[in-house]
């Protein structure tokens, strides 16, 4: 058997901890391509380990491949140089039972969210949604009473479910692949920078969480809140919606427990630009660049390649998802798995 150790560092500090052999890790974890280290040789391919899960029926799903394939190009060659290690769902959770305490009292679309005066259902349009923020600040008298939304300075990047979602329903989800494969192999030049939808959705966000120069309709204090408790504080019933991920429920099932939130906090669907987008065009924002690398000046590079075909087996998939509510992007024989 082996032994191992596990190191937690900044995502920063990692060039300069893989540029060397010595005291370079064999296996590495990170949110990003990595493509300046792939271009400097720091990373090792790591194609063979997905032609060996290829021949027991094993494939990463499609869509993950190809962003590190493309990844690779920035050095030069046609490898695989990362394996996916979680896709992540990231939405807004609402605590439905604060929710269907919120009085309607200003003015703005409530759709079918509203009756006798509260709020029924969660907000399924942009325009539901900033009326329904509204009324829950109006609702704010003491330090006591939920506030409307939790975000933080620090959680800032999970709006990218938020903000791709409105993109893509705006000008059309072709855009929004126009403008990624712009970086690396798109023809269509600097306007597939120029996104319409992109203005629309920045403009969006602007206009639900500011105004006059000053933040709205938050939790706290947005700089120095973390956002581990910012989440944390939301499962205990301070705020009704909360920026999060698939993971919540699992880290934070004791403070669900004990606040007694455990069966009214829930996943909901961005709220669509338009009841139309709703519809037809209800997308759901999967974040996959988290990723495992192979160091190329590591000294057990095999050894870390069979790590990442044990942990790719199906058994070890579903384990993953039991003990962290998490997903891998994989499908075996062509099925994704349950």
């Amino acid at each position: 058997g082996y032994t191992y150790k596990i190191y937690t560092t900044s995502e920063a500090a990692y060039t300069s901890i893989i540029s060397t052999s010595k005291g370079c890790p064999d296996l590495i974890i990170a949110n990003g391509l990595m493509a300046t280290d792939i271009s400097n040789g720091f990373i090792e391919p790591v194609s063979d380990v997905y032609s060996t899960l290829a021949q027991s029926g094993i494939t990463v799903k499609e869509e993950v491949e190809g962003q590190f394939t493309r990844a690779g190009r920035f050095g030069g060659k046609e490898e695989q140089w990362a394996m996916p290690w979680t896709a992540i769902p990231l939405s807004i959770a609402v605590n439905e039972k604060l929710l269907k305490e919120v009085v309607h009292t200003t003015t703005g679309e409530t759709g079918n969210c509203v009756q006798d005066g509260k709020w029924v259902s969660v907000p399924t349009t942009i325009d539901e949604f900033a009326t329904c923020l509204a009324d829950i600040t109006a609702q704010k008298v003491t330090e006591s009473d939920p506030a409307a939304f939790g975000w933080s300075k620090e959680g800032a990047l999970w709006f990218e479910s938020m903000i791709y979602t409105w993109w893509a329903q705006k000008t059309g989800i072709d855009t929004f692949y126009d403008f990624w494969n712009f970086s690396v192999d798109s023809t269509d030049g600097p306007e597939s920078y120029r996104q319409e939808g992109v203005k629309f959705a920045f403009q969006t966000l602007k206009d639900l969480f500011t105004k006059d120069g000053k933040f709205i309709n938050n939790y706290g204090d947005l700089v120095s809140l973390d956002m581990r408790d910012c989440q944390r504080e939301f499962a205990k019933g301070k705020m009704v919606f909360c920026l999060t991920g698939d993971f919540f429920a699992n880290e934070y099932k004791e403070e669900l427990s004990s606040s007694g939130n455990v069966n009214h906090i829930k996943f909901m669907q961005v709220p669509a630009v338009d009841a139309d987008a709703y519809e037809n065009e209800n997308y759901t924002y999967i974040t996959s660049t988290s990723a495992m690398f192979v160091p190329a000046k590591g000294a057990n590079k095999q050894i870390a390649k069979d790590f990442l075909v044990y942990i790719s087996q199906k058994e070890q998939l579903v384990s993953f998802t039991d003990m962290t509510g998490g997903i891998r992007p994989y499908e075996i024989n062509g099925e994704t798995i349950d």
